[in-house]
């Protein structure tokens, strides 16, 4: 990369969490989820019981209290020298 002018000014990672006190976005992101798994094939129509899943995983999560490491991002940003 530096033998092409880049130079790296900053490199980070961050982590999103949900925390055992704090609402589970999950059950929301199932109900966005579910019509695309249907129009893909992954599940079907009446399948999968949305109000159960989202109690399933709910009470799941307080049971371990434990944190959920959700996702994790990197950021990368630079700067381009040509005289380099």
């Amino acid at each position: 990369m530096r033998a092409a002018g880049f130079a790296i000014e900053d490199a980070r990672s961050e982590g999103v969490l949900i925390q055992p006190w704090e609402d589970s976005f999950l059950p929301t992101l199932m109900r966005v989820m579910l019509p695309r798994m249907i129009e893909r094939g992954i599940a079907r129509e009446g399948e999968v019981d949305l109000d159960m899943l989202a109690d399933r995983i709910e009470k799941e999560r307080r049971a371990a209290s434990g944190t959920i490491f959700w996702d994790l991002a990197f950021l990368v940003s630079g700067r381009f020298d040509p005289a380099w």
